[in-house]
């Protein structure tokens, strides 16, 4: 269709329970920090002269928005928003989830009264990326058939394509980082302080499990929970580790990462 666009839908996961751990001024911070890094971003992937990408900042969400549905402009989109998942993660002791949908989508320009400010934005491609955005709960990039399409045929196996399971329409994620990333750096003791600091919510399960998920190495996933129970029991104590294996096995939790940690457990026990 002629008036068809990208759009996608961005925001801060698990927000809510952020805002209860912290004050106003924490929140504020948090918030100015967070739009500061968007900005940045903006200005490096040179998107602030591109006339075929938009954005629109809202609280703690994003909306970014093409003009038509070139290949390049879906690769700005995914470009841009993997760069920030990765740098709210790092910089910003946050996770974000998101979707990208295609369809229609306009935002329509008008003069805004000294204390009214106007972000009319409206079309089915922004409920869509708006709707998709909520259905999953993990730090990962969703799409629907659409856009998995579309990425399948512009860019091949540059973008690693994972349909859920008992998602009715289908609903596909996209990785933001892989298992490598995590074993880098100090990338995993940040993600375990985070998690443990909200007590384990199932969402910090479902993104582990989307760093896990098809990776052929047993060692690595090993590794990763191996170093989860170090730092647990050396930063807190076996109380941490008990929460963390109790959290693991609640009925909100990805069955298939039940699965693999049971069978981490097996291992551990019988070596």
């Amino acid at each position: 269709m002629e008036n068809e666009k990208y759009v996608a839908f961005i925001d801060i996961l698990g927000f809510k329970q952020k805002l209860q751990q912290i004050n106003q001024a924490k929140a504020e911070a948090l918030i100015r920090d967070f739009s500061a890094m968007l900005a940045r971003q903006w200005q490096e992937h040179a998107l602030a002269e591109n006339k075929d990408i938009g954005g629109h900042i809202i609280s703690d969400s994003i909306v970014l928005y093409s003009a038509d549905c070139a290949p390049q402009s879906l690769k700005n989109i995914l470009q841009y928003t993997i760069q920030i998942f990765r740098l709210a993660f790092n910089e910003n002791g946050i996770l974000l989830r998101g979707a990208i949908a295609k369809g229609e989508f306009n935002r329509l320009q008008e003069a805004n009264l000294a204390n009214l400010d106007k972000g009319l934005i409206v079309g089915n491609a922004y409920i869509e990326a708006y709707s998709m955005e909520s259905r999953h709960k993990a730090s990962a990039i969703m799409v629907g058939g659409a856009v998995k399409d579309d990425i399948a045929e512009y860019f091949a196996d540059e973008y690693v394509l994972e349909k859920l399971r008992d998602e009715i329409p289908p609903l596909y994620t996209i990785r933001w980082a892989d298992i490598d990333y995590l074993l880098e750096q100090d990338h995993l003791a940040r993600f375990v302080g985070l998690a443990h600091e909200a007590a384990w919510l199932p969402h910090y399960y479902q993104t582990l499990y989307m760093f896990l998920t098809n990776v052929q190495s047993e060692k690595k996933i090993q590794a990763v929970f191996n170093e989860i129970f170090i730092m647990l029991k050396n930063q807190y104590d076996y109380r941490a580790v008990n929460v963390f294996i109790q959290n693991a096995f609640s009925t909100d939790i990805n069955i298939h990462f039940r699965e693999i940690f049971l069978k981490f457990l097996r291992k551990k026990i019988f070596q």
